[in-house]
């Protein structure tokens, strides 16, 4: 998989590089004729044209994701499989509605570009990723709450869970990634968000702070990992981990567990460690929250 995304990511290199300022303008705002996005997203040229299949499945994956969101936060009963109605009988206006009046805020679903796919809804499209940002955000307020405003995500996609926190009021927010994902991440959030300072900009309060991974790690009270940790080298896990131990005062690490080792092996983590559970939206990933 990462081989493909670098060579993907080659081409996509040079088109940036070589760009005027209209090219260049035309190629970020249509991720969906380029592989800007492969890799972190669905929208990109790689998946451009998908069969009735395949488009139904991300509907259902979106559908899911969001009964799952609802059953976490008890606007619906549990889904139990041995009775309860099958996921595409509940309505989904129904559950945006009852997870916005559980959380106190009006949920958005913005599509800046053209082609997002997922749960159609009287909000446009209800992607999964857009559907997770909201519970990842969720579960950042109750930790800010107690240990500091201040968030670092450490690979963020698109920018879905921080465009979500801004939505609820959460912030300042940090966002370290790749150079290619910082310049997606620029684009969707400066799209969907007031403010937002990019890579190497002088900070005049912005909410919102892009920063690549050859700079020094901003520091932060609370520290968000979804779905990416394990899926890098163990050296470069373990700097990041070193990092966050010391300078943060929470991890919440959402990932799955199937790769050669786990986050909670990074850094003597589980000495640290003071909740386990699954994740609700995704079967198969663990959210775990640690403590320093």
């Amino acid at each position: 998989m990462w081989a493909g995304i670098g060579e993907r990511h080659g081409d996509v290199h040079a088109a940036l590089i070589d760009a005027d300022d209209e090219a260049l303008a035309a190629f970020l705002s249509n991720p969906g004729a380029n592989e800007l996005h492969y890799g972190f997203d669905r929208l990109c040229r790689s998946f451009s044209t998908l069969t009735a299949e395949e488009a139904a499945f991300m509907s259902r994956w979106a559908g899911d994701a969001l009964r799952r969101f609802a059953e976490a936060l008890d606007v619906i009963p549990t889904c139990n499989p041995e009775s309860a109605l099958p996921a595409s009988m509940i309505d989904t206006d129904a559950l945006v509605a009852g997870i916005s009046a559980a959380m106190g805020h009006p949920l958005h679903f913005p599509t800046p570009f053209q082609g997002e796919v997922g749960l159609p809804s009287a909000l446009g499209y209800v992607s999964m990723r857009a559907v997770n940002g909201y519970y990842q955000a969720h579960r950042l307020a109750a930790l800010t709450a107690e240990y500091g405003p201040r968030i670092l995500e450490i690979g963020a996609g698109l920018g879905r869970t921080a465009y979500a926190a801004r939505q609820i009021g959460l912030g300042p927010y940090f966002i370290v990634d790749i150079p290619m994902t910082n310049v997606a991440q620029g684009m969707f959030l400066g799209l969907t968000l007031p403010a937002v300072r990019l890579c190497g900009e002088i900070d005049t309060g912005q909410p919102v702070a892009l920063f690549d991974t050859a700079v020094e790690l901003p520091k932060a009270d609370v520290v968000l990992n979804a779905d990416s940790l394990t899926e890098l080298d163990r050296d470069t896990a373990e700097r990041y981990v070193e990092h966050i131990r010391g300078s943060a005062r929470a991890f919440l690490s959402i990932n799955h567990e199937s790769n050669p080792f786990r986050v909670s092996d990074l850094g003597n983590l589980r000495e640290h460690r003071i909740a386990r559970e699954p994740y609700w939206l995704r079967p198969g990933y663990v959210l775990e929250v640690y403590e320093f």
